[in-house]
């Protein structure tokens, strides 16, 4: 790997080869595994399945994925990455395999099947789409989102040939996207944000956070800094702001300074300083984004960057 003037990485090569998932997911037989959450913790997961219908309805954006992964630069996962179109993030396995989502159904053999007269386990978070072929495997993983659209016990009707129906059971979707994939030993991050939103406590990732909170406390002290990281360490945008933040090829030269002067001109808090000259987080919920914005140059013409930029956005005029 080679690095930017900014401290990101290029990839020079390929990690892993992504060209045989495009054989997997187009004559791999699928299987469906769904993991819970129920509110009384703990991760529980099923094998459910699948009629030829939906199972044929499901490969088709599966092949699609695979087609693009198969053309994608690959790229180190970093909480900071901002992936083009034709960039994927890729990270081994044992980087996560410790994550009760991800160890749910690393081994689809020993997931419980559903039951007929049984019910799924409440809190849906995600489901895995495991497809084998000639001993090889892949799994596409998914947030659920809206996955689940209607419970059982309230009235569904079904529209069939010009007459709604009555149905009783419970009522799912599938949006024909896939947020990360399990092949060859790594993980391959298609979608960033679902995927934080999933994993962002994993323990590799937030080894990842605590480095870039003792990077931002050498150079701009925190004084209360457990607060800071407590609030952050919880949300995966925050987190992801903060390491965009520290890989900003202003950031070695930004000093406390730069960001009183920004305080003044853009009339933020004074309060954002001590006396101390440290940082003060404030955990609010309209102002805990402050000092991520304030590192992150959300403020237009902002004198630390010596640049204007174009709102919503980190592109110099």
């Amino acid at each position: 790997m080679e690095t930017t003037p900014g401290g990101g990485k290029v990839a020079t090569e390929k990690v892993v080869d992504l060209v045989p998932l495009q054989s997997v997911a187009n004559e791999g037989a699928i299987r469906l595994v769904i993991v819970s959450e129920p509110p009384d913790g703990g991760v529980q997961a099923r094998r459910v399945g699948i009629d030829t219908d939906l199972r044929d309805g499901m490969r088709r954006p599966l092949v699609r994925v695979a087609r693009r992964l198969a053309q994608a630069e690959q790229m180190p996962f970093d909480m900071g990455f901002e992936p083009r179109p034709d960039q994927v993030s890729v990270m081994p396995i044992s980087d996560i395999a410790a994550h009760a989502l991800l160890s749910s159904v690393l081994d689809i053999d020993a997931v419980p099947d559903l039951g007929e007269s049984e019910d799924l386990p409440p809190n849906p978070v995600m489901y895995a789409l495991v497809v084998d072929s000639k001993g090889v495997r892949a799994t596409f993983l998914r947030k659920s989102g809206q996955f689940q659209l209607a419970k059982r016990r309230r009235l569904v009707g079904l529209l069939d040939r010009a007459q709604m129906k009555a149905y009783s059971g419970a009522v799912y979707t599938f949006d024909g996207q896939v947020d990360a994939v399990l092949f060859d030993d790594h993980l391959v991050v298609v979608n960033p944000a679902p995927f934080k939103d999933l994993f962002s406590d994993a323990a590799a990732i937030q080894a990842q956070f605590d480095q870039d909170v003792k990077t931002l406390n050498a150079q701009l002290p925190i004084a209360n800094l457990k607060a800071f990281e407590d609030v952050c360490s919880k949300n995966p945008r925050m987190m992801t702001k903060l390491s965009r933040a520290m890989k900003r090829p202003y950031f070695p030269k930004l000093t406390l300074a730069d960001l009183e002067d920004l305080i003044q001109r853009k009339g933020l808090d004074p309060g954002l300083v001590d006396p101390k000259g440290n940082l003060v987080f404030d955990g609010d919920i309209q102002r805990r984004w402050t000092i991520l914005k304030m590192l992150d140059d959300d403020y237009l013409e902002s004198k630390m960057t010596s640049s204007d930029y174009e709102v919503n956005s980190k592109i110099a005029l």
